[in-house]
C-alpha cells in the first residue's frame, strides 16, 4: 500500500451532500503520468491546496480509466480519466480548519497532484483526519473561506490554460511565444521563454462570480488579457453568449491565420 497527496479544490467538496463520499477522482491530461503508477488498495489523501489542510481520505478501488460520467464536453475535457475510489472519510469545511497544522508533516502546498507521501508521514495525517471527523470542527473563520474560494480558482484556472486550451488564447490562437516574437521582438525572459507559456493567459468567468457564476470548467475559458479586456467590454448577454460558442478548436484555426 502506498499513499498519495490528492489535490482538490475544498469548494465542490464540501457541497456533497451530507456524509456523501465520490466514487470516483478525476484526473487531468497532465496528471495522467502519475496517476498510472497508482494501485488498487492504495491510499488517496486529499488536500485542499489554498487553504493547506487535509480534508480527507480514499482508498483506490481499480485502474485508472477513461471518463464517462461527466455529460458536458469540457468536464471530459478538463478531467479525461478517473479513479475509481471507496471508503474513506470526508471532512466537513469547519473540520478540515482545524488540520491547518500537523506535527509531524511537511508543508504540502501547491505539490504536484499524486506525489508520494512517507508513511509515516501519512499516519500522522490519517489519524489526524480520524480525530477531526469526531470532532465538531473550528468556528468560522472569514479568512479561512476566502482561501478555500481560492482553489477552484486556480485548480480549474490551470486545467483550462495548460489541458484544454493548450496555453493558447481560446478568442485569438495566440499563445505568449508567439505573441512576443510578433509584438516584442522576441523578448522575454528566460524563465518565460522555457516554460509552458500558461502564463500569458487568464481564467475568465462566462457568467461572473458576481452573478452567481461558478469556477468550473464549463463556465470559464482561457484569454489572453487583450482578448479578456475586448470581450469584457461587450454587452453582458453578448458576452456570455460569444464566450458559450467558443469551440475549444477555435484557438488552432486562429494560429494557422497568424501564422500564415
Amino acid at each position: 500500500m502506498n499513499y498519495y497527496i490528492s489535490v482538490d479544490i475544498g469548494v465542490s467538496w464540501d457541497k456533497l451532500p451530507g456524509g456523501e463520499l465520490l466514487n470516483t477522482w478525476g484526473i487531468s491530461t497532465s496528471q495522467e503520468g502519475l496517476a498510472r503508477k497508482i494501485q488498487k488498495g492504495d491510499v488517496l489523501l486529499h488536500y485542499i491546496n489554498h487553504a493547506q489542510v487535509w480534508a480527507g481520505y480514499s482508498v483506490v478501488g481499480g485502474p485508472i480509466a477513461r471518463t464517462s460520467s461527466d455529460e458536458h464536453a469540457d468536464w471530459r475535457a478538463a478531467l479525461p480519466w478517473m479513479i475509481p475510489i471507496v471508503n474513506g472519510k470526508r471532512l466537513s469545511k469547519s473540520q478540515c480548519q482545524t488540520l491547518q497544522f500537523i506535527d509531524g508533516v511537511k508543508d504540502r502546498h501547491m505539490q504536484r497532484a499524486f506525489t508520494v507521501v512517507p508513511t509515516n508521514e501519512a499516519g500522522l495525517i490519517l489519524g489526524a483526519i480520524d480525530r477531526a471527523a469526531k470532532s465538531e470542527g473550528a468556528p468560522n473563520d472569514p479568512r479561512f473561506n476566502v482561501l478555500w474560494e481560492q482553489g477552484a480558482d486556480a485548480y480549474y484556472g490551470g486545467i483550462r490554460k495548460v489541458d484544454i486550451a493548450d496555453c493558447k488564447c481560446e478568442a485569438c490562437g495566440a499563445d505568449g511565444l508567439y505573441w512576443a516574437e510578433k509584438h516584442l521582438g522576441g523578448h522575454l525572459r528566460t524563465g518565460d521563454r522555457d516554460s509552458s507559456p500558461e502564463w500569458f493567459l487568464v481564467t475568465a468567468h462566462i457568467i461572473a462570480r458576481r452573478d452567481g457564476g461558478a469556477v468550473t470548467p464549463d463556465n470559464i475559458r482561457a484569454l489572453c488579457q487583450n482578448c479578456h479586456h475586448s470581450i469584457d467590454r461587450l454587452p453582458k448577454n453578448e458576452k456570455e453568449d460569444f464566450m458559450k460558442r467558443l469551440p475549444i478548436a477555435a484557438h488552432r484555426e486562429a494560429r494557422k491565420r497568424h501564422m500564415t
